[in-house]
């Protein structure tokens, strides 16, 4: 279909980074140590997407993660199996869920996605565990969700 090939081109237009200076932005080593399942990790992206979303929210960040921490430290069952039907690397990885334009809703690694990349990591304030783990569920139970395209159209509206 003609529609899908139009817009199967404008996200890879779109989702494509400039490439990388060659420098970390962030200390990965850092991350690793106070990043805690239930934070939202905000990405400064390099892609065209990237670059309208910043110029439209004035803001540096232009994407946002739920971290969930590494897949052999979740300790909710059901998010654990919802994760597993998903991901299938090394159980000690650091990990997020993440909605993309070309992927919809996965489970990425987060130093493999965004290691070389500049990161702030966002804790929610007075978040009970049970209410921690209901999030998690939440995000994990949308995993291969498709990418809901409305957040986009209402940027480039509000540019226009």
């Amino acid at each position: 279909m003609l529609t899908d090939w139009i817009i199967d081109h404008l996200i890879k237009w779109l989702i494509k980074e400039k490439p990388s200076l060659g420098v970390p932005l962030c200390n990965f080593s850092r991350v690793r140590t106070v990043i805690k399942p239930g934070d939202v990790v905000l990405v400064e992206g390099r892609s065209r997407s990237s670059t309208i979303i910043k110029l439209a929210t004035h803001s540096h960040w232009s994407h946002a993660a739920l971290s969930i921490g590494p897949l052999n430290q979740i300790s909710d069952p059901a998010t654990r199996k919802l994760v597993e039907q998903h991901y299938d690397g090394p159980p000690h990885r650091l990990l997020i869920i993440e909605a993309l334009m070309d992927r919809g809703v996965v489970v990425s690694d987060l130093q493999n996605e965004y290691g070389r990349h500049h990161l702030r990591i966002c804790r929610p304030a007075g978040l009970l565990p049970q209410d921690n783990t209901k999030v998690m569920r939440f995000a994990a139970r949308h995993i291969g969700c498709k990418y809901d395209f409305h957040y986009l159209v209402d940027i480039l509206r509000f540019l226009l």
